[in-house]
């Protein structure tokens, strides 16, 4: 769901119905727990982070894996005078040691921002916005995955730039002895020594398969 900049994250949370089993991860501008109790009751799982002043009590620890890194596993109530007529069932606390994933998450936000610029719109309408947001946004998770598979050690930019001048070009790219690359869904070509290098990659989707 898009809305205006003026609009909070979690005042639009409140009008999500969710199916039974599902599991929510948001982080702590979503902190409502009137909110975290309505998803309880309706069976619905929710991680997010707890606040640094939050108050509350262990009513007892949980057994910790051997190997991992898993500092705390608790099992809390809420003590604050507010907090624990809002949320008043027990959560439970857990307490992981993972700086690769929290790197990796900001990097993938840090390519967002210096990637996803939307300098013009097609149209104005609420409509025609959220259309052409959500399509510039599976655009770079594509591209993402693409470069994942790939393995060809190309910056984000550069991908993204050797797609744009071959978006449309449709080479022989067998007859011409390129190297082949099985990617999902489509084929990469790359030269060992590329000849010309404005088209070092080709994208052929009627090679595939």
């Amino acid at each position: 769901m898009i809305t205006d900049g003026r609009t909070a994250d979690v005042t639009t949370a409140r009008y999500f119905t969710l199916p039974v089993g599902s599991i929510v991860a948001v982080d702590r501008g979503y902190c409502d727990f009137e909110l975290f109790f309505q998803w309880n009751n309706s069976g619905v799982f929710f991680v997010t982070r707890l606040k640094d002043n939050a108050a509350y009590e262990v009513v007892h620890n949980r057994p910790l894996p051997q190997r991992g890194n898993v500092l705390a596993d608790q099992i809390i109530r809420f003590t604050g005078p507010k907090t624990s007529l809002k949320y008043p069932e027990l959560l439970r606390r857990v307490v992981v040691w993972d700086d690769d994933s929290q790197r990796e998450i900001e990097l993938f936000f840090k390519v967002l921002k210096q990637h996803l610029k939307i300098k013009t719109f097609v149209g104005t309408s609420p409509n025609a916005l959220k259309t052409q947001i959500w399509t510039a946004l599976i655009a770079v998770l594509l591209l993402k995955y693409c470069q994942f598979r790939s393995k060809c050690n190309l910056p984000l930019c550069r991908l993204v730039a050797l797609l744009r001048l071959n978006l449309f070009s449709n080479n022989n790219a067998r007859r011409r002895g390129w190297k082949m690359k099985k990617l999902t869904g489509a084929t990469f070509y790359a030269r060992k020594t590329y000849p010309k290098p404005s088209n070092p990659i080709i994208l052929d989707s009627s090679e595939t398969g």
